[in-house]
């Protein structure tokens, strides 16, 4: 469901809020000193349900979970009366239990640690992919939301909280390669192309476990340095040090590898994407990598999706923040060391490749797999494990003398082509003297006027 839902004390559904407006849910992929998952909104001043929110109340939305933060209601700049909500995911409750620490785990995985660390808190620890043992430290003591924080450093990956379940999982890597391409003229609102040099580095000395450096394969010197961006631009070498630290790696030679790998991208300026689509991606999550076109900004490659604010009832005004991603260690070390200049174009795709890749599908919840969100129903149900391409289908049974339809309305590009599919099972379908089975289009234009067009499908 769309609708902020407001659960009761025993995680029940209490109260359905759907004259909710100006919605939205912000959150960032998270590391040891980023990361957030918010949702706020407003209610009508005279809308019912508004009594029973209250600070400390959870509410639920597509799954995940938040606790109300703060309740506003006072009256617009018309006088009406209204509430604003601002709620933080659950797993923000972590920062604010008994401390966990000071103590070192010594040679233990981090499953180990993250048990430790989420021992009487509610929580639990969910998948952990990563399996190599390491030490673990902490100076002090810290709240168990700030150790799990601290995990990745030592032992690679990412975090990701599951409300729900309240578990804990450790990832490689947080999402997943899509095939799902944002071009201009297509699926682009907006882009904003941003370059930025303040953590650029041009010397990074690498460490592994037990303070291994790379001096012993590095013709007895500890750090790596690249300079291409300024030598590119005819600019002054300025050397920009930094330290680069992974307790996984024992062997020196993976370690100058690996160190190749985030110079190469460290020695570079950091270039993120700000996009505005058009219509909502369906199942879109964080760290999920996309492709980006648009040759006259010089941006046509794979970017990975670090920030969203999406908009759950207005999918249209969805913002997202796309990164270039950085190599997991698996990735690192199948493929030998390169030079700077091969990794500037990593990923790089040519124009042809860009326009064989499909862009996604407009409608909203095709496979009914979120029941019947996005669309107005008319006689129509959804019937779980019938679906051709997701679990669930949409079925309607027809009656003489009535018309049934399912309906959503799309906000397209400028394309001069569409394209309509699906799969129907009309298995057993007698039509009556005037009945019929199709899709029925309606154009609107940006004039004002509009046409509607019947494609029958018997």
């Amino acid at each position: 469901m769309l609708y902020p839902v407001l659960l009761d004390p025993h995680g029940k559904p209490e109260a359905v809020l759907e004259k909710a407006y100006d919605f939205q849910v912000r959150d960032q992929l998270l590391s040891e000193d980023a990361g957030f998952e918010v949702l706020q909104f407003r209610l009508p001043g005279d809308d019912p349900k508004q009594a029973g929110l209250q600070t400390e109340k959870v509410l639920q939305v597509t799954g995940r979970q938040f606790v109300v933060r703060v309740v506003e209601r006072g009256r617009d700049d018309q006088g009406l009366l209204s509430v604003y909500v601002e709620a933080e995911a659950t797993w923000y409750d972590l920062g604010s239990m008994d401390p966990v620490g000071p103590g070192t785990w010594t040679g233990v995985t981090a499953l180990a640690v993250m048990a430790d660390v989420l021992a009487g808190t509610g929580w639990t620890v969910g998948d952990v992919d990563l399996k190599q043992p390491a030490d673990f430290v902490l100076d002090q003591a810290v709240s168990p939301l700030a150790a799990l924080r601290l995990v990745p450093s030592t032992y690679g990956g990412e975090l990701f909280f599951d409300t729900a379940a309240r578990t804990v999982h450790l990832r490689e890597r947080v999402g997943a390669d899509r095939d799902v391409l944002f071009a201009l003229g297509k699926n682009l609102r907006t882009l904003e192309r941003r370059e930025d040099t303040r953590d650029l580095v041009t010397r990074l000395y690498p460490y592994g476990a037990n303070n291994l450096t790379i001096a012993a394969v590095n013709g007895g010197v500890p750090y790596l340095e690249d300079y291409s961006y300024f030598d590119q631009f005819g600019l002054p070498r300025l050397t920009k040090v930094d330290v680069f630290r992974d307790e996984r790696i024992t062997n020196p030679y993976y370690l100058k590898t690996r160190g190749l790998q985030v110079l190469a991208l460290r020695s570079r300026p950091r270039l993120t994407l700000r996009v505005g689509v058009l219509a909502d991606v369906p199942d879109l999550n964080l760290g999920d990598r996309v492709w980006v076109y648009d040759p006259e900004l010089g941006v046509r490659s794979r970017f990975r999706v670090s920030q969203r604010t999406w908009y759950p009832l207005e999918p249209w005004r969805t913002e997202l923040q796309l990164e270039q991603p950085l190599p997991t260690l698996a990735e690192a070390l199948a493929r030998p060391p390169q030079p700077a200049s091969a990794f500037s174009l990593a990923g790089a795709v040519t124009e042809q490749e860009m326009q064989d890749l499909g862009v996604f599908n407009y409608l909203l919840n095709s496979r009914a797999e979120q029941g019947l969100a996005y669309w107005q129903s008319m006689g129509f149900t959804v019937e779980a494990g019938r679906g051709v391409t997701g679990s669930a289908a949409f079925r309607c049974d027809g009656a003489p003398g009535q018309r049934k339809e399912l309906r959503q309305v799309v906000y397209p590009a400028n394309r001069d082509r569409y394209m309509l599919s699906l799969q129907a099972d009309l298995s057993g379908l007698q039509l009556g003297p005037a009945g019929r089975v199709g899709v029925e289009v309606t154009f609107r234009y940006r004039d004002g006027t509009q046409e509607t067009k019947f494609y029958p499908i018997t």
